[in-house]
């Protein structure tokens, strides 16, 4: 119960659709923690191959006006979610404990419950960041405490990029959920390769996301695209690692970029190329129905 009166840090809480892969259009209830072990500074950069040339809005960014995370823009360079990682905006995440986010999650959703009192069709919950598997314990609490208020969730997805291993506490509550009261855990796993300006070895970890799908073995494995033909040979490099350690994910490619206009090009002039390589091609509709601002 200790655990439960932690304060938990999170950027925001929303109820929206899923926007992007298998669950597109599945209304959702969201939960973005705050932190992440990753900058993803490349994204939507000129010359990927040239750091000393990045432009990276979130570091440039005014926050004279800016009094909660909904008053931030959408930044163009680099990570399109830096808000729910940088420590220039750590003063405007919330912290409140599992509980009161429970009751958060559970206001927004109709009837307060996740199977629609009208439809009959279940709301999904998903938790993302940041990297929500840095805040494993919190992940836990939280699902304790909407468990015990009676009207657990029966889909749950994790948004994460495959670098953190699993706790013993964590993998115990996934088997637990598993045998009761859930009925698919799904692991959304984007691996930042190129695109993102980070390093291979420290985000290609097969190791880890096989362990993921050893505990619960449905998910997909998500990339961000921009065309380069040295993107699309580390999409196979790296889908050719996973396969090795077990993870059967089918593969979805997202077109970079933290515009609308920017992604509507790059998954234009790539739409061809995901089909004849066998990948789902997976446009981020909720940025083309409400313009990839924050709260969607």
């Amino acid at each position: 119960m200790a655990a439960r009166r932690i304060l938990i840090t999170y950027s925001e809480i929303f109820y929206s659709i899923q926007g992007e892969g298998r669950y597109c259009g599945a209304p959702t209830v969201w939960l973005r923690l705050f932190g992440c072990n990753l900058n993803c500074d490349g994204f939507m950069q000129d010359n990927l191959d040239d750091p000393s040339s990045w432009e990276l809005d979130y570091k440039d960014a005014d926050l004279s006006d800016v009094a909660t995370m909904q008053d931030l823009p959408v930044f163009r360079r680099g990570c399109d979610s830096s808000y729910s990682w940088s420590k220039r905006f750590r003063h405007l995440a919330p912290q409140e404990t599992a509980t009161e986010i429970a009751a958060r999650l559970r206001d927004l959703l109709p009837g307060r419950v996740f199977r629609h009192p009208r439809s009959g069709q279940d709301a999904h919950l998903a938790i993302t960041g940041g990297e929500p598997m840095m805040r494993q314990g919190a992940i836990v609490a939280v699902l304790a405490a909407l468990r015990e208020s009676g009207d657990a969730p029966q889909f749950i997805t994790v948004e994460t990029n495959g670098t953190r291993p699993l706790t013993k506490a964590f993998t115990g509550e996934l088997t637990q959920m598993l045998a009761s009261t859930t009925k698919e855990w799904f692991w959304s796993v984007s691996p930042k390769i190129r695109t993102s300006g980070e390093d291979w070895d420290k985000t290609i970890r097969p190791d880890i996301v096989g362990a993921y799908a050893a505990a619960a073995g449905t998910g997909q494995l998500k990339y961000v695209i921009d065309g380069d033909p040295r993107t699309w040979d580390e999409v196979e490099r790296a889908t050719e690692l996973y396969r090795a350690a077990g993870v059967g994910f089918p593969v979805s490619v997202m077109p970079v970029g933290g515009r609308v206009e920017d992604q509507h090009r790059i998954a234009a002039e790539n739409a061809e190329q995901a089909i004849q390589r066998g990948y789902n091609l997976a446009p981020r509709v909720h940025c083309y129905l409400f313009g990839n601002a924050l709260g969607t």
